[in-house]
């Protein structure tokens, strides 16, 4: 059972939420299926793997950068592959969850705007993106955007 508390599930102080945040991964799982293409498999992988660095991070360690680094790399990868540009909420409520001095979190926060502007660069810039986000229905794209910045 300790294996479970210590590997597995998020530290207790932070109740449900990560758990929460995670039923939002539901939709890409839905999206991809059924996996026809090596693309949706290597999504899948590093969908997985981005679980493991999610939960990793809400533990302060001396490894929280390197957690933090790999969601925004995995997740550039996937805006790039999938246009998964969400998975950038994930990391902002980590960083707004932790409990670190003001220095460290708006260290974070800067990482997060750099990583976050070169995801929006590949999604202005990658011709299969613009068809995915419909940036004719500008309403519903301004209000995520507002959400993933702020």
């Amino acid at each position: 059972m300790e294996f479970i508390h210590k590997y597995i599930l998020f530290p207790k102080r932070f109740g449900f939420a990560p758990y929460l945040w995670l039923l939002w991964l539901v939709i890409p799982l839905v999206q991809m299926f059924p996996y026809r293409h090596y693309k949706d498999w290597i999504a899948l992988v590093l969908l997985a793997i981005f679980v493991w660095f999610y939960r990793n991070s809400y533990i302060i360690t001396a490894k929280l950068p390197l957690w933090i680094l790999g969601q925004y790399l995995i997740t550039l990868i996937l805006i790039y592959y999938q246009g998964m540009l969400f998975l950038f909420l994930f990391t902002a409520w980590v960083i707004g969850s932790l409990p670190i001095a003001k220095q460290k979190f708006r260290s974070y926060l800067l990482k997060y705007y750099i990583a976050l502007a070169c995801g929006l660069l590949i999604m202005f810039i990658h011709p299969f993106l613009m068809e995915i986000y419909s940036w004719g229905d500008i309403t519903s794209t301004s209000v995520f955007l507002l959400f993933i910045i702020f």
